[in-house]
């Protein structure tokens, strides 16, 4: 029945209150367009497997202005199978999608996969069939042989890495299935992007390695790939960027989560691209700070045609570092900076502010250390209790998550008690603290002093005029006390468990 077995795989974006239909949030990661890190790697091993009839949905480049349509809801109420890839910050819109499938067509069989129904695969029953923990790459295929076979009742109990309602409503949750090893993930087909997606995007996206031997204590990477490293081989991954490049010339952002885990293996990469005289358009790569060290390396990445790294230096407090377990001080943080820089990079640095040994002064110093090292581009994080992580099982049981509204979670919302920040204040000087980085002054001070002058100059006019529209976008009414700011958190809970019973 493969052939007639008849699916779709849906990702949608993060909406401005949560609703399926809400206007479309406007932050830097809807302004910046990539392509599906899932949907279209997982119809491509569904066709592999023999399933003819695949079709992918991600509604941010459809035909209808980049918004869900409801042309696209009646499509996908007519398979016998959606997938739905999420994350937290698109969860309650991906349950309502879910939900109003199944009002439109009760026999309908509904998937979830990604981070978020990973750590909560009960809070996803409620609203689909089954639940693809971690990764869904072997997962998926035996989860459709099973539809195949019995779309009514599917015979799920000996797969593994699943949870799934039976007919009698009853939830099971099978043992994990070990992670992908290197030779399988040689071994994944290619991702095909539509036509749409290829207009649309403006960046490719290369993965080509999962999972991250560090253990930093907020980070949702470990509990979605494990922390065993794990890779293609050099020449897949190099046939990967070819492949890639044949559908679109966009600039390539490489998704794995550190571009740099096993030096000799980038370089191996690096080097054939430029044996093979591969014309690289302009890319970038999550690096930690250790790849600084490494010049051979740099030198490698510079010539290949690496622009921009994007380096997670978290903070610039020792403490918090430690907190963290970021293996990482600030000493060797300001050495990357500086080695990066002097080997031709843009920077684009990531922080994450709001834990127990942070205060309001630790922001603004971050953002004049910012400033200082001529960071190139930034973002403050408001530290974010992710479903999964250690962090946010400690948080919990303290006490110290305050919603679990499920949109808010995009590190722009602050939805955790720090311990020495009010709430409602962190949240406030978040977005000062981006006006101030991304000023109006630095825009000259750039124009002038830093090595991408033009560049930098304009990124700081973009990112003013991002931050006050994302402002308004927010509709802050912050209140002046902590317990206010909770209690309106909690409502907009409720308002959220309301909305979706």
């Amino acid at each position: 029945m493969k052939n007639n077995l008849s699916v779709g795989l849906v990702e949608l974006y993060a909406t401005e209150n949560g609703g399926l239909f809400d206007a479309k949030i406007k932050d830097l990661y809807s302004l910046v367009r990539l392509p599906s890190r899932a949907i279209d790697l997982l119809a491509a091993i569904l066709r592999k497997a023999g399933y003819s009839s695949v079709e992918t949905y991600n509604p941010n480049y459809n035909r209808f202005g980049g918004r869900f349509h409801p042309k696209e809801l009646k499509a996908l109420a007519e398979k016998d199978v959606v997938g739905i890839s999420s994350i937290s910050r698109t969860q309650p819109a991906s349950y309502e999608l879910a939900r109003r499938l199944k009002e439109i067509n009760p026999n309908i069989r509904i998937l979830f996969g990604g981070p978020h129904v990973t750590a909560h695969p009960d809070e996803a029953l409620q609203y689909g069939d089954i639940v693809v923990r971690r990764e869904g790459d072997a997962s998926i295929t035996e989860v459709m042989t099973r539809f195949a076979e019995d779309l009514e009742n599917p015979h799920f109990s000996d797969v593994q890495g699943v949870s799934y309602r039976d007919v009698s409503g009853q939830y099971y949750h099978n043992e994990d299935r070990p992670f992908l090893t290197s030779a399988e993930l040689s071994d994944l087909p290619f991702p095909e992007y539509s036509p749409l997606v290829r207009k649309k995007i403006t960046y490719n996206m290369v993965v080509s390695s999962r999972g991250c031997p560090f253990q930093c204590d907020f980070c949702s990477v470990i509990t979605h790939f494990g922390s065993q490293y794990r890779s293609m081989d050099v020449e897949r991954t190099v046939a990967l960027i070819e492949h890639t490049l044949q559908q679109t010339r966009r600039p390539i952002f490489f998704g794995d989560d550190n571009f740099c885990a096993r030096p000799a293996r980038t370089k191996a990469i690096l080097e054939m691209i430029l044996q093979k005289g591969i014309s690289m358009p302009a890319w970038g790569a999550q690096v930690r700070v250790e790849a600084s060290q490494d010049r051979e390396l740099l030198s490698l990445m510079k010539r290949a045609g690496c622009t921009r790294l994007y380096v997670g230096l978290e903070s610039i407090n020792e403490e918090t570092l430690k907190l963290f377990n970021k293996k990482s001080n600030f000493t060797k943080n300001e050495e990357a900076i500086r080695r990066f820089h002097d080997a031709g990079f843009s920077i684009h640095g990531m922080f994450v502010v709001g834990s127990d040994e942070d205060t309001i002064e630790t922001l603004w110093d971050t953002v004049a250390f910012s400033k200082k090292m001529m960071i190139d581009t930034a973002q403050f994080f408001a530290l974010t209790a992710l479903p999964g992580t250690p962090m946010t099982a400690r948080y919990l049981e303290e006490g110290k998550v305050i919603s679990r509204d499920w949109h808010l979670y995009d590190a722009h919302r602050v939805v955790v008690r720090p311990a020495k920040i009010p709430s409602h204040l962190l949240q406030k000087e978040l977005v000062r603290a981006h006006l101030d980085f991304y000023s109006f002054k630095e825009a000259l001070r750039h124009l002038f002093y830093s090595q991408h002058k033009l560049d930098n100059a304009e990124l700081r006019i973009f990112g003013n005029l991002l931050t006050r529209k994302i402002q308004r976008q927010m509709k802050l009414s912050l209140p002046t006390s902590t317990n206010c700011h909770y209690l309106r958190m909690q409502n907009w809970s409720a308002s959220s468990v309301n909305q979706s019973q």
